[in-house]
């Protein structure tokens, strides 16, 4: 027998991905999808959650924030803004201090996905980058 038939993938009647679509119809668990970003990648956020829109018009945004700038960037976001220390956080100050932006976006992460377990523990919490 031939080798390059035998490492042939086997068509699939189903689509990809559909065992992990989860169920439609009511009482469904919503979907939240956020992303972690200092003020200066705000634009390419943006850009990430109208994305997220598109695909996912029925999921909630948001866009956490490392710092406070002294002006907020005049953009339209298809997202809730929150800032870091808003993610329950302790000594949230004293990360700003420690870790350089990338790091202190890292140690956001887990905060933010406790977060929002917290708010609703049956949600479907998606974390992407852009």
């Amino acid at each position: 027998m031939n080798r390059k038939a035998q490492l042939k993938p086997r068509a699939s009647k189903r689509a990809p991905g559909a065992d992990l679509r989860p169920a439609g119809g009511r009482g469904q668990a919503p979907k939240i999808f956020f992303t972690i970003v200092a003020w200066n990648y705000l634009s390419y956020a943006a850009t990430l959650m109208a994305s997220v829109k598109r695909q996912h018009p029925e999921a909630l945004r948001y866009i956490i924030v490392c710092g406070k700038p002294e002006s907020r960037p005049q953009l339209e976001v298809d997202a809730e803004i929150m800032y870091a220390d808003q993610v329950d956080i302790p000594d949230v100050e004293s990360m700003t201090f420690v870790y350089d932006v990338m790091e202190y976006a890292t140690a956001v992460k887990p905060y933010a996905f406790l977060y929002f377990f917290n708010q609703n523990k049956n949600a479907h919490v998606v974390y992407t980058a852009g």
